[in-house]
């Protein structure tokens, strides 16, 4: 709320900016009024209808380059959610400290103190239309104006009706004094003025942080006045006697206009008294009796390109991003292993060596099924794929200190790795999830684990000519949130009895992030049962150690144990349970420790939503998310999906054949 605000807000002072250059000193102040006003009518219409505006980029060149891949993640970092707030912090390369158990969230401190400011304002403005509206109907009709004996001076009252009201004594006037205040007032009912200062009292209550709005609201009574006056003495032809009957007007004034000031205009109004005396006087002065009808069309016509390109506009030059923080995992730590000390700070490196040493790329080979795997030998790669000739192949990957080797990886999957995003935040080519190939790359001397990602974008750059942008565009966003009825979840013991299972997971060895759902890297280990059959675990530094079992196929359940999970753990698995979705889950309870967790996902609800709903690929992410909030909301959780603007990959170009090896 507060950022469209701030932006609209920028984009006024554009508005302010071309309407400042637009009125020379010699316009009149019907133009100037009539051009300020199309300021008003953009900034709230930039209010309601600029989220649904498209952003057109305007690039501007400058000296600075923008980087053609992302950094690594340094060795210390900070993840933010979609609103800036810090929601983990790791101060090494391994070690992940639980956010605050209890934090002030300023972003709502802000909203809640902004929205108290402008209800008040906006209370106080409804507060003078209601004065504005007893104030006429506590009033006579005589002719084509009203009269009222709680007014000292002629005054124009009302928005959409607005109406003259004289005072009780202006049977006293001379004629010529009544055909100057009744020209004057008849000038503000025929140009709509109450109405237009009643935009301009909401735009300022709306905007009550911008200093423009504030003064705009002034500006356009200015000038709403001063558009009177030209209008009377060119009808009149006396500026003399019109300036002295302004002085004459202003020695009384009305104590309650302070009140009715939005949906009033007074001709003895005293602010601006010698501005406008000096106008009228001015030697050599033309007056007009308005804008015509063609000359308000042309400044319409004119204001709404004008207003258009100001909510569409966006500058997209070459200043580097910060790197994509919102979804990166920190590495996988071995449960009960010491953390190791923290590596050196590397020099500084040109990008050209963040490559690998060599890398050959193929078209995946067909292979058969995956065969049961027990304890994996530290270190070891997968087997080398059979030759052609056998069923559709599976993906694989290994890394080892030297060596990254990735099995039947589709071009999408290298460019989520690649870029550090789920897949669901990279948009590319609908190919790029059907074209398969098998990497086997080695690293340098002295690489880290972390530069893995900079010099996959170094491969898909060099190789697969790959291109690609950075821009926010509308999405979801899925919150882990505490429920109405409080958490659930029990707290997990200090020293817990291990299971059989977590002892087999516990003695398996095999590299981290061999699993990814949605984002989430993680460790897959199958571990044997006591009937020969296996189970699978998964294993990350939030989560622990998760069995997940199936009950009863498709008209049963599956069960997620989790005997020592973090909240950051549980909006892993909210994410994995979840099958992904349509983006990953962002820990927001603001729970600290770990917890004993038994998630049940029923997979006769998934099944019969997935059902009623095939091929809506849409409506089958709707369906994972209601089955997943069942499953939470017995453990006290649920999740808060929120639009807004979210910071996607765009790849602009890849080749589907890459360049010889």
């Amino acid at each position: 709320m507060l950022a469209h605000l701030a932006d609209v807000s920028v984009r006024a002072l554009a508005l302010a900016a071309i309407a400042a250059a637009v009125p020379g000193r010699k316009r009149s102040a019907a133009m100037q009024h009539a051009v300020w006003t199309v300021v008003v009518l953009g900034m709230l219409g930039l209010l309601v209808f600029g989220p649904a505006l498209p952003r057109l980029p305007v690039v501007v060149p400058t000296r600075a380059t923008v980087p053609e891949r992302l950094p690594a993640p340094p060795a210390q970092w900070a993840a933010y959610d979609v609103n800036g707030i810090p929601f983990v912090r790791v101060t090494s390369a391994a070690v992940l400290t639980p956010a605050p158990k209890r934090r002030i969230d300023w972003g709502e401190v802000a909203v809640n103190l902004y929205a108290s400011v402008a209800g008040v304002l906006l209370l106080r403005f409804a507060i003078g239309l209601l004065l504005a509206w007893r104030l006429v109907r506590s009033s006579t009709r005589v002719g084509g104006f009203f009269e009222s004996a709680l007014i000292n001076v002629p005054l124009t009252v009302g928005c959409l009706r607005p109406r003259i009201l004289l005072p009780m004594d202006w049977r006293e006037w001379d004629r010529a004094k009544l055909e100057a205040v009744l020209a004057h007032e008849s000038a503000h009912v025929r140009r709509w003025d109450g109405s237009i200062a009643m935009l301009a009292g909401i735009n300022r209550c709306v905007f009550w942080l911008h200093p423009l709005a504030w003064w705009i609201e002034r500006r356009l009574g200015l000038l709403a006045e001063l558009a009177c006056d030209e209008a009377c003495v060119a009808e009149l032809g006396d500026g003399c006697r019109y300036a002295s009957l302004l002085l004459e007007m202003a020695q009384t004034v009305d104590g309650s206009r302070g009140r009715l000031r939005g949906p009033l205009f007074s001709m003895a109004a005293s602010s601006h008294l010698r501005r406008r005396i000096e106008l009228i006087l001015e030697k050599g002065r033309t007056f007009h009796k308005g804008l015509s009808r063609t000359a308000l069309a042309a400044i319409t016509l004119c204001g709404i390109p004008v207003v258009l390109g100001a909510g569409t506009l966006v500058l997209d030059g070459p200043t580097p991003l910060p790197p994509l923080l919102m979804f990166q995992r920190p590495p996988y730590v071995p449960s009960g292993a010491p953390p190791p000390p923290p590596p050196p700070r590397p020099a500084p490196r040109q990008s050209a060596l963040l490559k690998f040493e060599v890398a050959s790329i193929r078209l995946a080979a067909p292979s058969g099924p995956p065969l049961p795997a027990g304890p994996a030998t530290p270190g070891a790669l997968p087997p080398t794929p059979p030759p052609p000739g056998g069923p559709a192949c599976f993906p694989r990957s290994a890394t080892d200190g030297g060596r990254v080797d990735r099995i039947c990886a589709s071009v999408k999957e290298l460019l989520a790795d690649a870029f550090g995003v789920p897949p669901s935040l990279l948009t590319a080519p609908d190919w790029t999830e059907v074209e398969r190939f098998d990497i086997s790359a080695k690293l340098p001397a002295g690489a880290t684990p972390e530069d893995i990602p900079a010099m996959l974008q170094s491969l898909l750059d060099d190789r697969f000519g790959m291109r690609s942008h950075r821009e926010f565009r509308d999405g979801t966003v899925h919150n882990l949130i505490v429920a109405k009825g409080g958490p659930k979840p029990k707290q997990a013991a200090p020293e817990p009895v291990e299971a059989e299972w977590m002892r087999a997971a516990k003695a398996a060895m095999g590299p981290f992030g061999n699993g990814r759902i949605g984002g989430v890297r993680f460790r897959s280990i199958p571990v044997p049962g006591p009937d020969a059959s296996f189970t699978t675990v998964w294993e990350t530094p939030g989560m622990g150690f998760v069995r997940r079992s199936d009950t009863g196929g498709l008209s049963g359940t599956i069960h997620y144990e989790a005997p020592n999970i973090s909240a950051e753990g549980l909006a892993e698995l909210a994410t994995l349970a979840g099958n992904g979705l349509d983006t990953p889950v962002v820990d927001r309870t603001g729970l600290a420790g770990r917890y004993q967790v038994n998630l049940d996902i029923s997979m006769a609800d998934l099944i019969a939503e997935v059902r009623a709903n095939r091929g809506d690929v849409a409506a089958a992410h709707r369906a994972e998310l209601d089955v997943l909030q069942s499953g939470l909301k017995k453990l006290g959780l649920e999740i808060e999906s929120r639009k807004m603007p979210v910071e996607m990959i765009v790849i602009d170009h890849v080749e589907k054949t890459p360049t010889a090896n």
